[in-house]
């Protein structure tokens, strides 16, 4: 997509597994990518989607990948984790979260996905990381391991890291005005409000 349009030197925000791609992205492609912006970043693949593992086995995977993955009886409980408070998450913001699980192919999706070899070399490649990058972390995460955020930060040539108070993994949806002003600050020049406590590593 980005060679289809042209871009380059794009700020690339990732959040949970998605900030392993921004990373992987910046290591492989690094003419796409001027920063990273990494929120709530976990590494660990089985704290995001415990399910994946089972999707490997036969016939047991698209059980396991339904029930967890695509909006099966698992799946809430799974989603809840991702708020501080609780109240975050709403039956009407829940349903809409999981739509696109009923997307036909979904399941497909994911239990190929599952099944597919992983294609990494993080986090050894870590210290290739030219970009910036900016690591967000919520204060009460219950799905990245604990000192995660921190530990990322440390092994980045070039991090900030800023911790959000009172917000859990779903900080850009708990605390989304605070989360979007830090992003758009840091998107336009590169630096972090100053009223923000970062911690430069």
């Amino acid at each position: 997509m980005l060679n289809a349009l042209g871009a380059r030197d794009a700020t690339v925000i990732g959040h949970g597994w998605g900030a392993t791609v921004a990373l992987q992205l910046a290591v492989d492609q690094p003419q796409f990518v001027a920063r990273l912006a990494l929120l709530a970043p976990v590494a660990n693949e089985t704290r995001v989607a415990p399910w994946r593992p089972l999707a490997r086995l036969p016939y047991i995977g698209r059980v396991a990948a339904w029930s967890a993955g695509a909006g099966g009886p698992l799946w809430s409980p799974l989603a809840r984790r991702c708020f501080a408070n609780d109240a975050m998450a709403t039956a009407s913001y829940l349903r809409n979260l999981q739509a696109p699980g009923h997307v036909v192919g979904t399941l497909d999706a994911l239990t190929a996905m599952a099944r597919s070899p992983r294609d990494s070399d993080l986090p050894g490649a870590l210290p290739r990381v030219q970009a910036p990058a900016l690591v967000l972390a919520g204060e009460l995460d219950r799905v990245a391991a604990p000192g995660e955020a921190e530990e990322l930060a440390d092994a980045l040539p070039d991090a900030t890291l800023v911790t959000i108070p009172e917000a859990g993994h779903a900080l850009h949806v708990e605390c989304s005005t605070d989360v979007n002003r830090i992003l758009v600050a840091y998107a336009l020049d590169g630096t972090v409000e100053t009223d923000v406590q970062a911690e430069r590593r």
